[in-house]
């Protein structure tokens, strides 16, 4: 169980760090959150944080089941996850990740209510977003055990207490890295996110046609 668990958690945090990339939003989580007192910036990054984990402990456990509610193949799911991975991947590399998730954020700027931003859109989208709800059914669904299962839920809790302390301190840590850092640290974990994506629909085609095997 250990050698298992030892190979696994290492695994599920460093797709769900390459996904949520705390470094990538930065930017945005400034801007949402700069006419905030620092009580309020607290209150915003623990229900941020609760959220998140809500979201993706909910589709751990009962993904697999929602899709077979709805009568999809978990291998063209695994395809449709690889594909928007990587398509979130491309977007990194060419330095539209920020950017296209900035636009359409501007009215959620003007939300009053901590809770309110905390939610919508720093926990969802953002952070729990389509790529990372897919690759945590996809994890659920190679990691089908207690070892398995009881890997993701740490790397979520990990990943996530990791973009909670990214966050706190997003003001030096955003001026210590510099933007050209910033889109560094992006390109990098886009090009991870594509090997990811390849490795998904890799998966998912042996999953539609055994014969490729």
């Amino acid at each position: 169980m250990q050698d298992t668990l030892s190979v696994e958690i290492p695994n599920a945090i460093t797709v769900l760090f390459a996904l949520m990339n705390p470094f990538a939003l930065l930017g945005i989580y400034i801007n949402l959150t700069s006419k905030y007192s620092s009580v309020d910036r607290k209150k915003i990054l623990l229900v941020m944080v609760l959220a998140v984990n809500v979201i993706l402990f909910v589709f751990l456990f009962s993904g697999i089941r929602l899709l077979n509610f709805f009568g999809v193949d978990i291998a063209g799911f695994t395809m449709a996850g690889g594909i928007i991975i990587f398509l979130i991947g491309l977007g990194m590399i060419s330095a539209k990740h920020e950017e296209d998730k900035t636009r359409g954020n501007e009215d959620a700027h003007k939300i009053e209510n901590p809770s309110s931003v905390a939610t919508v859109p720093l926990a969802i989208p953002l952070l729990a977003g389509p790529g990372t709800i897919s690759t945590i059914i996809n994890l659920s669904h190679t990691y089908n055990s207690t070892t398995g299962f009881l890997a993701i839920g740490i790397g979520i809790i990990v990943v996530s207490l990791v973009v909670f302390v990214v966050f706190y301190f997003a003001p030096p840590i955003a001026k210590k890295l510099g933007k050209t850092g910033l889109n560094v640290i992006t390109r990098i974990m886009g090009l991870i996110l594509m090997a990811m994506a390849f490795d998904m629909l890799a998966k998912g085609l042996i999953g539609l046609f055994p014969i490729l095997q």
